[in-house]
């Protein structure tokens, strides 16, 4: 089915009663739309909340230990984030086992759409819905995921939607997340200020996790090649806000790998680029990052009272330079 068949089916508890699995097929995990989809359906009572398993975390045997066993005849929900393509026997095994799973428990999971495991998800037709995320969504499927989450009182600030979509023809399931909280947060008197951080809803996977991509990196002049097409597009606060937040997961995210948590890791990794958690992260310590982010809380207090020294241009200095890693 597509998004839009799901918006209405998934809306009926007896949609989640069903004994199939669920599998979305996507161009990418929509990780902030999962989110948002499973607290919902939470909070609606559609749905108890999954309890979610890395799969790189666990051997075949665990997994299907916990596929198999309940606790006094039990359901319950597994959510599995992303399956992928595995080059050795254990990841081909897990794969093998959850495709073809008829036990108690239902299992919830993605795969990404050319990934040549969809066609042999198709084939279990009998045991599991497949949900083709459209890649985008437009303006008339946007209203029903309002209605679909019971927000259709965002649909008074047209003027606002409208906006989304003159910029922007069609958005993503995970933009459309982002674009409902700003709605949420916005009246109709704020117009200019959302509209100015429409780009930052719209493109942050694009321009905007490219930029942190290249700044986790280190990789100075593509940071700076595409500074020069959008650092003056918004104000400087608004970057200090925006590397504050970047910084500050980062910082967590390092502190806990270091601890071996990677679960509390990979929560904290939301916004953050994901070649930070799977390797750039080794290249800043905790009490770097905690330099960086307490260069910015300055910064925005001496131009919160009257500094004009250019002081994201010294701060971009210290970054590329390591300045704060001595």
């Amino acid at each position: 089915m597509n998004f839009e068949t799901f918006l209405k089916e998934s809306s009926k508890k007896s949609f989640w009663e069903k004994e199939k699995n669920i599998c979305f097929i996507g161009k990418k995990y929509p990780l902030i739309f999962s989110k948002y989809l499973f607290s919902f359906l939470k909070e609606n009572q559609l749905l108890e909340k999954p309890t979610t398993i890395f799969l790189d975390d666990l051997s075949p045997l665990q997994i299907n230990s916990l596929l198999n066993q309940s606790f006094l005849g039990n359901k319950a929900i597994y959510c599995l984030g992303e399956l992928k393509n595995s080059r050795d026997k254990k990841g081909n095994e897990i794969v093998e086992n959850i495709i073809s799973y008829t036990g108690l428990h239902k299992l919830i999971f993605f795969i990404n759409k050319e990934n040549k495991l969809v066609d042999k998800i198709k084939k279990q037709i009998k045991t599991i819905d497949y949900i083709n995320l459209e890649e985008e969504i437009d303006q008339r499927v946007f209203n029903k995921f309002l209605n679909f989450l019971n927000k259709s009182h965002l649909i008074a600030k047209r003027s606002l939607i409208d906006n989304v979509f003159r910029k922007s023809m069609t958005v993503s399931t995970d933009e459309a997340c982002r674009v409902i909280d700003y709605l949420e947060l916005v009246n109709l008197n704020s117009a200019q200020k959302f509209n100015q951080y429409l780009s930052f809803i719209l493109e942050s996977e694009k321009s905007f996790f490219s930029l942190s991509n290249f700044f986790f990196a280190r990789n100075k002049e593509k940071f700076f090649n595409l500074w020069e097409e959008i650092g003056d597009d918004f104000s400087v606060l608004f970057w200090i806000s925006y590397w504050s937040d970047q910084i500050w997961r980062a910082h967590y995210v390092s502190k806990y790998l270091i601890a071996g948590d990677s679960f509390q890791a990979r929560k904290m990794s939301v916004r953050l680029p994901f070649s930070f958690i799977k390797t750039y992260w080794r290249n800043f310590s905790p009490d770097e990052l905690i330099k960086e982010y307490n260069f910015l809380y300055k910064a925005d207090f001496l131009l919160k009272t009257g500094s004009t020294f250019p002081l994201m241009d010294l701060f971009y200095s210290k970054h590329f330079s390591k300045e704060f890693s001595k």
